[in-house]
């Protein structure tokens, strides 16, 4: 039996049984008993679901687990996910954070202060800005991409990011539902789509008032997660999808496709 929690953070995952980092998470829980953490196992080949199980039996009130047969994909991963801890139990925020936490599970915390302190914020999303006093550790190809992803990102919805994809985001409860209501059409940028679909939802001027970019404290680029140059020209064309796709496309049409 699941209590009500802060929040809800989804991890997809997918082979992570090498890497997971089952002290790290195993602490996060134990000192933030406020949050749930619900692992979503994407079709491991390997034993993932066995150290995700071993961790759900250390918190078996805390911990959720959800295993798919079949790998469908990051974006299902969480949107399977986000709909079964609605059903558990109730949070304020739901939100989804990358296995390999390159973005460190402390983060979650200044997400939250961030929507709790201001009610016109729905979405709390990751930045990964190198600045004085922050630990951004990306090399300089992987910067300079993702500085033109977002300016490319940032055309494509008539919004302006510095980033989009960073892998760590908290959202208000109900409009995460009525965003994870119909299955992505990217599956590469689903980050990108989540915000058209909001954008839809509240229109292209209120919009701007309800995404908040949180410049994160630290971020750690991890080598096994480098994004190969046929995987960056598959997110170019997911992109022009999701230009086309949810141009002019009315609320009921963003959610009900």
């Amino acid at each position: 039996m699941f209590r009500k929690f802060s929040a809800w953070i989804i991890v997809p995952c997918y082979n992570e049984e090498k890497r997971l980092s089952i002290k790290l998470f195993t602490e996060f829980l134990a000192s933030h008993q406020d949050i749930g953490i619900c692992f979503v196992n994407d079709g491991s080949h390997d034993r993932t679901i066995r150290v995700l199980e071993n961790i759900q039996k250390e918190f078996p009130t805390q911990v959720a687990l959800l295993n798919s047969r079949k790998n469908r994909g990051k974006a299902e991963a969480v949107r399977s996910g986000f709909f079964y801890v609605s059903q558990l139990s109730y949070s304020q925020y739901i939100g989804f954070w990358d296995a390999d936490l390159a973005t460190p599970l402390s983060e979650i915390e200044d997400f939250i202060q961030i929507l709790n302190s201001n009610k016109n914020i729905i979405i709390a999303s990751g930045s990964r800005i190198s600045r004085m006093g922050a630990l951004i550790e990306r090399t300089f190809l992987r910067n300079l991409e993702g500085k033109i992803f977002a300016i490319l990102s940032s055309f494509v919805l008539g919004l302006k990011f510095r980033d989009t994809q960073c892998g760590a985001k908290v959202i208000e409860r109900e409009t995460a539902l009525k965003i994870f209501t119909a299955p992505f059409i990217s599956r590469w940028c689903f980050d990108v789509e989540i915000f058209a679909r909001l954008r839809n939802l509240l229109g292209q001027t209120r919009v701007k008032e309800t995404i908040y970019e949180v410049p994160l404290q630290q971020w750690k680029e991890i080598p096994e997660s480098k994004i190969r140059f046929k995987d960056s020209m598959k997110m170019i064309l997911d992109l022009g999808r999701i230009f086309i796709h949810y141009r002019g496309r009315s609320r009921h049409e963003t959610f009900y496709l």
